[in-house]
């Protein structure tokens, strides 16, 4: 946690791919409590949130920058997790 304490973002990506030819986006991020991640899209990619402790809400826009839907993801609740499209 200390990585991600000092980092300006407040945050610390791990990647956890074997292989560099592997192109998807396999990565554990710790998240301090008070980081915000910026709205963006993964174009190539789909994206998998589970979350492993506390608490985060998840926000996705469509290409308007409008908010299309929100989930809460909670550790061990009923939505720990949401799978996001890629695009």
């Amino acid at each position: 946690m200390q990585k991600q304490a000092e980092a300006p973002r407040r945050r610390m990506n791990y990647d956890l791919k074997i292989a560099s030819e592997d192109s998807s986006q396999k990565m554990f991020n710790v998240l301090m409590c008070d980081t915000e991640i910026p709205i963006h899209r993964h174009t190539d990619t789909s994206e998998t949130v589970v979350i492993c402790r506390s608490t985060i809400k998840k926000e996705l826009y469509d290409a308007q920058r409008h908010k299309t839907a929100e989930f809460i993801l909670r550790a061990g609740g009923d939505c720990p997790a949401v799978q996001v499209p890629k695009g």
